[in-house]
């Protein structure tokens, strides 16, 4: 026991010897009146470390709904393993608290329970169905419970994954982790959906505990994002399966992505129908943000700005210790530091029992989630290495002004111990198991690491000041457009590396349509600093010039998107985007075969068609540059593919071809910038 609970060591101050000498609950009482006890935060924060010691050892079942801790025939929810929420929380500390032999349980069960797993999936969507999935409650003897929870397996992968990630081992990858992953892909594989725009849905889902079962629930489509996103990198690091990477890939390319509602709301569903005045106890659209990874402040703003006004709305007030530990560990992620203190001591304060189990209704239920979870909330105060970087301190309260913390994880093997004083850091340890790189991140600066293994580096208070600056911001390029640029992204950036940050629209931009009602939350806040947008290429037309067309009689019918349509809606996104500033790049539609009959199908040349019309609109606007990928195509014997049968997308050598032109246009934009306006 003691070899696992001494790893980690926490002090965040002193409480004063009449608040000490209180029996817990009387302290707790006090706590929640205003009284200051650090000690009890302490106390708090290791409690969830000696709860998963002393429940999910190796050769034990892992950690249920009440750990180890029941004293009924009957207990509440039968002290199952529930997959909505928390069984998952209940292994959110193991790896970042140094405790990562008490996560193997979780896996035994998981992996133990395949062939259960395997034969309801088959059952209930048929013997063509690879992979499983599973119900939201189920046992140790591989029975489920209640109401198919269709994400939750892809979820318990995010738990396979983590464990690498904070530990490296390879051959686990190999022979537990990424078998696991890959059959929870290959489920999703064959049940996503796809619409009629190509994006790619998951049916008949259900955001846990809350509304009603539709497509393309937030909570589905972001934990399959996480699922095949981890899959993917776990193939990378094992160097294997690179052909079904790029089947992967463009499936992720294509998941619907999150959405930004009418009052600025991260959306719960695919309509924008969340209600702000909502308090519902699940905040499952969060998981993006935590535990997932696929909306941060750095990299996609304007979600974590839509995400905390959707928890802003949630409120306040939940009793309910499992939400309460959650949104520490959100606001953490927001780097909100009051916010998530805010919850930490609603945690101590009004959901803990004297012996400082969770509540999770404060005196109706012990559930032991809500301890785990804590934990894992508070350290992502101290330490996140979730983004590609060791962040030292991200959202530090007030209440901890002067501590230290030692024996925290981090992912790539590192161990981090913090001392801070007055809320500035004064020396931080990182000690390195297997020997790797590393970017320390603290208050908006970055230092480059490379420690050996076995080995560490210290960081005092001179080192942190010389920390270097985050380096100038390059040009910042937008491209909006459909999944011809899903082809050639990876060129285009590549090509624009150390000249221009490149980035494109989540998912398939999809008909013009989509453009106008998309336009706002694919711009962001680009008025924030560093969020202004210097370039913006774009293009719609692939999905607009769609038919209907009946093989029988061969007769066409209307285009997805009629011409004037068309037209009217590249005119609105344009005056949109002229809004930035920025310097915009119209790229014609690369040319379409005839496809396969259907509702959705496309006519040869149909692409000359659409690009006249947009012609009609570009020329109205003589400050708009034109990228001719369609010219590009027709005129180079590079590109062959579209000629040869069905098929609008694009080989390798070909997308590196529009790749290197897509770099080309925005280099001569950002050079007609430097130019200025054209002499009168």
């Amino acid at each position: 026991f003691q070899s696992l609970y001494c790893r980690v060591a926490i002090n965040l101050g002193t409480t004063a010897e009449a608040q000490r000498a209180l029996p817990v609950d009387q302290r707790l009482a006090a706590i929640g009146n205003g009284t200051v006890d650090p000690d009890m935060d302490e106390l708090l924060f290791q409690m969830g470390r000696y709860l998963l010691i002393a429940c999910s050892r190796s050769g034990t079942l892992p950690a249920n709904l009440q750990g180890l801790w029941n004293d009924r025939n009957n207990p509440p929810w039968h002290a199952d393993y529930h997959s909505n929420i928390n069984v998952q929380m209940n292994y959110w500390l193991a790896e970042s608290a140094n405790l990562a032999e008490c996560h193997t349980p979780l896996f035994d069960l998981l992996t133990a329970s395949l062939v259960p797993f395997r034969k309801a999936t088959k059952l209930a969507y048929g013997d063509d169905i690879r992979g499983f999935t599973i119900r939201t409650s189920h046992n140790p003897f591989g029975g489920m419970g209640w109401k198919w929870n269709l994400p939750a397996s892809a979820w318990y992968a995010q738990h396979f994954w983590e464990h690498y990630a904070f530990g490296g081992d390879k051959k686990y990858l190999e022979t537990v982790a990424y078998p696991y992953l890959k059959e929870v892909c290959q489920y999703w594989e064959d049940h996503l959906k796809a619409l009629p725009d190509g994006q790619l849905v998951a049916p008949n889902g259900w955001s846990p505990e809350h509304g009603d079962t539709e497509d393309g629930v937030s909570y589905d489509q972001q934990i399959i994002w996480d699922l095949f996103t981890n899959t993917l990198e776990a193939a990378e690091a094992l160097g294997t399966d690179a052909e079904y990477r790029k089947v992967l890939s463009g499936m992720r390319d294509r998941l619907a992505g999150p959405q930004i509602g009418r009052w600025g709301q991260l959306q719960e569903w695919m309509a924008d129908k969340d209600d702000p005045k909502d308090q519902h106890r699940h905040i499952s659209h969060m998981f993006a943000v935590y535990p997932g990874r696929q909306i941060s402040l750095s990299k996609t703003p304007e979600f974590a700005k839509a995400a905390a006004v959707s928890l802003e709305a949630r409120g306040f007030g939940t009793v309910v210790g499992w939400a309460n530990a959650w949104k520490t560990a959100l606001w953490a992620r927001l780097l909100d530091a009051e916010s998530a203190y805010t919850y930490y001591h609603k945690e101590v304060s009004a959901n803990a029992y004297p012996n400082l189990w969770n509540g999770c209704w404060p005196g109706r239920v012990f559930q032991i989630d809500g301890n785990f979870g804590i934990t894992a909330g508070a350290i992502e105060m101290f330490v996140q290495s979730h983004a590609g970087e060791i962040h030292l301190l991200p959202a530090l309260p007030k209440a901890w002004a002067t501590g230290s913390v030692k024996g925290l994880r981090a992912r790539g093997g590192f161990e981090v111990d913090i001392q801070w004083k007055d809320g500035e850091l004064v020396l931080a340890t990182l000690h390195s198991r297997p020997g790797t790189e590393c970017t320390v991140r603290y208050r908006g600066k970055t230092l480059h690491m490379n420690i050996k293994a076995g080995g560490k580096s210290e960081l005092n208070e001179k080192d942190l000041a010389q920390l270097a600056v985050d380096p100038p911001k390059l040009p910042r390029v937008l491209v909006v457009g459909d999944s011809i640029s899903m082809n050639y992204h990876e060129a285009a950036k590549a090509a624009l590396v150390g000249t221009a940050d490149y980035y494109r629209v989540e998912g398939n931009g999809g008909p013009s349509d989509r453009g106008v009602s998309n336009m706002r939350l694919w711009l962001g806040d680009y008025t924030a600093k560093g969020l202004q947008w210097d370039v913006i290429q774009f293009n719609h037309g692939l999905h607009d010039l769609k038919q209907s067309h009946d093989k029988t009689t061969d007769t066409w019918g209307a285009y997805q998107v009629a011409i004037d349509d068309y037209k009217k809606n590249l005119e609105k996104e344009i005056v949109m985007m002229k809004q930035t500033g920025a310097t915009l790049i119209w790229c014609s539609t690369t040319p379409v075969p005839n496809s396969n009959p259907g509702q959705y199908a496309r006519r040869k040349d149909e692409d000359l068609v659409f690009n006249r019309a947009a012609m009609e609109v570009i020329s109205r606007y003589p400050e708009i540059q034109i990228n001719d990928l369609n010219g590009v195509v027709r005129g180079s014997d590079v590109f062959d593919n579209w000629r040869k049968g069905n098929n609008v997308h694009f080989k390798d050598q070909e997308k590196a071809v529009l790749g290197k032109a897509v770099a080309d246009a925005v280099v001569q934009a950002l050079k007609s910038q430097d130019a200025g306006p054209d002499p009168d």
